[in-house]
């Protein structure tokens, strides 16, 4: 069971994310600091350079024609093309061109990756329509809340979030000592995915993340899903109930 409370990064061409070539293995996530003067960054031009290195270029919007099959739900793609094409769109509108920060590249990487993932399975018999759409759903909610925040926020599509972790007894009392984990949800059947949280609970920080759909656990207790961001705020509390 858990509870999460509201308190209150660079997109390029994102709509490459439909064209990540199947060789593509994408970068574990950068463990960020709370602090947001330690955020690693890079030059809004070298992220468009890097971009442009992937199958089809930033040019490319459209899905590969396999990857519009009947396996796939049409609901599904068409949210990640409105998502990506939005976010492209905010991306070549900064008039700042301000550095990216790095981890939310990645965090981009990893929904292009599974989506290459959805599509190398489509060819396999055993595995389901149901089971190939959660693959495209986790990306298309992870996208959506990018999307959302990049409406919401005051400092633009580029902002992270800072995630604090508070772990409670049954009686709402602090669980402390307890080791948090957390992960992309489309990415927390990979075991070295994981990240975990610098200090014990509780609370504790996960850093400065990106919007996005993740999974978080306590110890080696079954995860549960927590939407992060969406909303614009610059900081987020998660309440987690201890097992």
């Amino acid at each position: 069971m858990f509870r999460f409370v509201q308190t209150g990064f660079f997109i390029i061409a994102v709509s490459s994310l439909l064209a990540w070539s199947s060789r593509s293995q994408p970068r574990v996530l950068t463990q960020q600091s709370s602090s947001a003067d330690e955020v690693a960054t890079v030059p809004w031009r070298d992220g468009g350079r890097s971009i442009s290195q992937l199958k089809g270029g930033p040019e490319t919007v459209e899905p590969r024609p396999q990857f519009v099959s009947a396996k796939f739900d049409r609901t599904l793609v068409h949210s990640i093309r409105e998502s990506s094409n939005f976010l492209k769109q905010r991306w070549a509108e900064d008039p700042e061109r301000k550095p990216i920060p790095k981890v939310y590249l990645e965090s981009l990487e990893l929904d292009a990756s599974q989506i290459s993932r959805a599509e190398n399975a489509s060819n396999d018999e055993t595995v389901s329509r149901q089971q190939l759409n959660s693959m495209l759903k986790d990306v298309a909610d992870d996208l959506e809340i990018k999307a959302s925040h990049c409406k919401s926020s005051s400092k633009g599509w580029a902002s992270l979030i800072s995630v604090e972790i508070k772990t409670l007894k049954a009686d709402q009392s602090p669980a402390k000592g307890l080791a948090v984990w957390y992960v992309p949800k489309g990415w927390a059947d990979t075991k070295d995915r994981w990240l975990r949280c610098s200090k014990l609970s509780t609370p504790t920080n996960a850093g400065n993340l990106p919007p996005g759909l993740y999974m978080l656990r306590v110890e080696n207790f079954a995860p549960v899903p927590i939407r992060i961001g969406g909303d614009g705020k610059d900081t987020q509390t998660v309440e987690l109930l201890a097992p």
